[in-house]
């Protein structure tokens, strides 16, 4: 039986950054008849909406790809994982290289120039991004001191490229110099760096660890490659149907499009019992 159901946002549980009616309504029952609803996401805990903590009983939250695990209700970190001091040294020269801008993440909260803050465009960040960027990240003056000041303390050490090729090198550069790390490249904007202990099926084992479930009790879903590690730990693995090729792959269950409500769709029929 299916205890917990883990949820990626953008493009699974989110469209256009945004919870429908339908999808919030599933989730809310399915947090009603006692199954656990948990978010586990690239974003910094700070971007998880309030969509998200206006839930009746929606408690933890997997952030940054995994580096930070977290109840949100009583803001007990569960687990949590930032990158060595050597190795953001490492990053800040190969972005610095690339002429890439920054998002740097501690306590799940993403900081950046001003510059960039003020104008993501020339940086390769489309229009359509632009609010979930002001929503989400904290300028700073200066992100390389800002960087220097918390080198020890950065969960998610993000490259902003501009185009494919940027896109390309930067990933390798960062997957030959720095072995100690897990690097997440499926968005065409961003390239994002973490512990070598991170990744969102090993935040949501961890979490599920804590709180005495086990993973053939967990149902999953997602659509990006991120998300991979997450589907092959669960029990019960559900791709929307926008997803990935590869993530498909690794679905026993594949659901209806982000944009016709999939994820309302899985988890009315797990809070069924037609889905396990």
């Amino acid at each position: 039986m299916i205890k917990l159901i883990a949820s990626d946002l953008d493009n699974t549980a989110l469209y256009n950054g945004r919870l429908s009616e339908e999808n919030r309504g599933a989730i809310q029952r399915a947090l009603d008849n006692n199954l656990e609803f948990v978010v586990v996401t690239g974003r910094g805990l700070s971007a998880v909406t309030d969509e998200f903590y206006n839930l009746q009983g929606f408690t933890y939250a997997v952030t940054s790809n995994g580096a930070s695990i977290t109840n949100v209700r009583t803001g007990e970190r569960i687990g949590h994982f930032t990158l060595d001091g050597q190795t953001v040294c490492k990053l800040l020269d190969i972005g610095k290289q690339a002429g890439a801008a920054f998002e740097i993440f501690v306590e799940g909260r993403g900081h950046v120039s001003r510059e960039y803050y003020e104008n993501p465009l020339p940086y390769g960040m489309p229009e359509r991004l632009i609010p979930y960027i002001r929503f989400s990240r904290s300028p700073v003056e200066d992100i390389e001191k800002y960087i220097s000041e918390n080198f020890e303390q950065i969960e998610n050490f993000v490259f902003v490229v501009k185009d494919a090729d940027m896109h390309r090198q930067v990933a390798e550069k960062v997957r030959a110099q720095c072995p100690d790390t897990f690097v997440v490249d499926c968005d065409s904007q961003w390239v994002e760096v973490m512990s070598k202990s991170c990744s969102k099926g090993n935040g949501l084992r961890l979490l599920c660890e804590s709180i005495g479930i086990d993973r053939t009790e967990v149902a999953a879903l997602g659509d990006g490659d991120n998300d991979i590690e997450m589907l092959e730990f669960a029990g019960l693995a559900i791709a929307m149907g926008n997803a990935s090729d590869r993530l498909k792959g690794t679905a026993r269950y594949v659901t209806a499009d982000v944009r016709d409500n999939g994820l309302a769709q899985a988890v009315n029929l797990i809070s069924e019992g037609k889905l396990v």
